[in-house]
C-alpha cells in the first residue's frame, strides 16, 4: 500500500458490521462514514470494556445466587444471560482481533487473543461452580 492511499474502515452500526474501505474519501458510495483504524480500535475497546463490566457484574450475581439458597431458575438464567454477555464480548474481542491484523500487528491481535481465551476460562469456572450448585439443589429436591 502507498503513502497516498489510506486503509479505513467503514463505521454503521455496532461493531459486528464493520467493513474494509480503502481510500482517502470522508464517505464511501453507501454514506457511510469511513473512520481510521486507530479510532475503530478507540470504539472496539471502549465497547468490551463495557461488555467485560457486564459479564462481571453478572458472574458475581451468580457467585451471589450459588452461595444463597435462590431456585434453580433463577440460577439457570443467570447462567444463561453470562452465556449471552460473554459471547458478545467474545465478537467484540474478534473484531479487534482482525482489525490487528489488518493493521499488521500480531502482537496486539496475540494479546487480544490471549484475554479472549483467559476471560472465557474464568466465566466457564464460575458456571461450572453454579452447575454444581444446581446438581446439589436437584439431589436435595429429591
Amino acid at each position: 500500500m502507498s503513502d497516498d492511499e489510506v486503509t479505513e474502515l467503514s463505521m454503521e452500526g455496532n461493531a459486528k458490521e464493520n467493513v474494509v474501505e480503502s481510500g482517502v474519501s470522508k464517505e464511501n458510495g453507501q454514506g457511510n462514514v469511513a473512520v481510521p483504524y486507530g479510532e475503530i480500535l478507540v470504539k472496539l475497546r471502549k465497547e468490551k470494556r463495557t461488555r467485560k463490566t457486564r459479564l462481571t457484574k453478572s458472574k458475581h450475581r451468580l457467585q451471589k445466587l450459588a452461595k444463597m439458597r435462590a431456585t434453580r431458575e433463577e440460577i439457570e438464567s443467570c447462567i444463561e444471560e453470562i452465556w449471552e454477555i460473554l459471547e458478545e464480548a467474545q465478537a467484540v474481542m474478534d473484531e479487534m482481533s482482525v482489525l490487528a491484523l489488518k493493521m499488521e500487528n500480531t502482537e496486539l491481535q496475540s494479546e487480544i487473543m490471549k484475554e479472549s481465551d483467559s476471560l472465557q476460562e474464568e466465566t466457564q469456572e464460575v458456571i461450572e461452580r453454579a452447575e454444581e450448585r444446581l446438581t446439589d439443589l436437584m439431589l436435595e429436591a429429591r
